[in-house]
């Protein structure tokens, strides 16, 4: 979605973008990050792993 004067997207819509990337790394890093850092630390690790995003 581009914003109607300039073209470029709007802030609106590059938020939303960038919102979905973080959630996709988190996706990502869920199965193997989180599983190992409950392993380790207990329930600690998936607050921990929140925190680095």
């Amino acid at each position: 979605m581009n914003d109607h004067w300039t073209g470029y997207p709007s802030a609106y819509s590059e938020a939303k973008s960038l919102q979905a990337a973080k959630l996709s790394i988190l996706q990502a890093k869920t199965v193997t990050d989180i599983s190992d850092n409950i392993r380790s630390t207990g329930k600690d690790g998936i607050i921990k792993l929140s925190e680095v995003i």
